[in-house]
């Protein structure tokens, strides 16, 4: 299926583990694409060391996730055109200051989920960012309410820096289905205390807490 609708700009933060794991999470942004993808890698770069709404810097909430031989490295951003199914360019930016500030609790492969939601129903219209949570602590199986705080409202808060502060054509935050070859711009995220290697067990479990965050500019 060619991708006619497909979004300009497709964005990971990138990362690594002490055993030397390579990690990275995604996300869409639509717009009209005008901007070169350096340029939008430098600029997600200096988002992540503004404070957005909270106390301290989005960077530094995320680096709560990881263990102090973890470390946030750098930002890629992928540029397609319109009817390719491959980016047409790539960029990176470094990040520097990424190293981890939590405690080694858990496993390399745990990861909290934060879910992207839209104003259109359906799991078309819905998608997920999975965040590293090695460092993370837990109680009782479950991530700490104020770990599960930070990471939501980080990406809460890149996500409203890129719709108030955006470069030329890098649009908004978007949930993209490959399948229906449609964009859903991103309303709210939702995170919560579920472990992601809990998600998939046949005894499903219920989370002890969750985080709704909707101030996305």
């Amino acid at each position: 299926m060619t991708w006619v609708n497909v979004p300009p700009y497709r964005i990971s933060l990138e990362g690594h583990l002490a055993a030397g794991e390579i990690f990275a999470t995604t996300f869409w942004c639509g717009g009209a694409g005008s901007s070169d993808a350096q340029t939008v890698a430098n600029l997600i770069v200096t988002a992540l060391g503004t404070n957005g709404t909270g106390v301290t810097t989005m960077l530094a909430r995320i680096k709560d996730l990881l263990g102090t031989a973890d470390g946030w490295d750098r930002v890629r951003v992928y540029k397609y055109a319109s009817g390719s199914n491959l980016a047409t360019s790539s960029a990176i930016a470094s990040i520097s200051n990424g190293t981890g500030t939590g405690g080694r609790a858990g496993p390399f492969q745990q990861a909290l989920v934060v879910t992207l939601q839209t104003a259109g129903a359906g799991r078309s219209r819905r998608g997920r960012m999975y965040m590293p949570y090695a460092g993370g602590a837990t109680t009782s199986g479950f991530a700490v309410s104020t770990t599960v705080d930070k990471a939501c409202t980080a990406i809460g808060d890149l996500f409203g820096y890129i719709k108030n502060n955006p470069v030329a054509g890098l649009g908004v935050p978007v949930v993209w289905s490959a399948t229906h070859d449609y964009s859903s711009p991103v309303t709210a995220l939702r995170c919560d205390s579920k472990i992601d290697i809990q998600r998939r067990r046949a005894v499903k479990i219920a989370a002890d807490y969750s985080k709704s965050y909707t101030g996305l500019g």
